[in-house]
């Protein structure tokens, strides 16, 4: 899958066309399901208008994520509008939620919003050990099941962003480094970036 970062303004653009972006795709080589766009939840100025593109896109194949979630105002209102395919829970969120119990609330509710209408949900910026521990526990916090609660990670704690070709030994010690610290079975996936 690749990943693609939008803002909603050039989502909802009256020049962008869903259908020529995923023809522009095929002829790159990519299949419409590799393809996930990002939109970036720290301000979504139309709601109604970003629905509407992300089922035009979703119709077509492509999958949309909400990136940055819980960062700004619109997360719990676009959540309850949009279907997103994928949640990525903003790190800032994550820090504040393992100290604060507002913080936690809104996570919780994040949660179950993401749940209900069937999204992936993915952690962002999990640094350390403390912060992959409090994600895994969350599906307790949350009263979710470990299927429902959050399934992926992203961050350095799985290594930093690099050039060139993707390192399989690494990723090897990323994954082996998470089996160790993890209950009975694995809980959350690796999210590449």
């Amino acid at each position: 899958m690749i990943f693609l970062n939008y803002s909603p303004a050039s989502l909802t653009h009256a020049r962008f066309d869903p259908r020529a972006f995923v023809n522009a795709a095929r002829t790159a080589g990519l299949v419409p399901s590799q393809i996930v766009i990002e939109l970036t939840e720290r301000r979504i100025d139309d709601p109604v208008a970003v629905a509407k593109r992300v089922a035009a896109l979703q119709a077509l194949g492509v999958r949309v994520a909400l990136d940055d979630t819980g960062t700004g105002h619109a997360g719990l209102e676009i959540l309850s509008k949009v279907p997103f395919d994928f949640v990525k829970i903003d790190r800032g969120l994550i820090v504040d939620a393992m100290e604060n119990r507002a913080a936690r609330g809104v996570l919780a509710g994040i949660i179950a919003i993401a749940r209900e209408t069937g999204s992936y949900l993915i952690a962002e910026g999990i640094e350390t050990l403390a912060m992959f521990h409090f994600v895994s526990g969350l599906e307790e916090v949350a009263d979710v099941g470990a299927a429902h609660g959050i399934r992926g990670i992203q961050g350095y704690l799985l290594g930093r962003p690099e050039n060139g070709p993707l390192d399989l030994r690494s990723l090897e010690q990323h994954r082996d480094l998470l089996a160790r610290h993890t209950l009975d079975e694995p809980k959350l996936a690796l999210a590449s970036r």
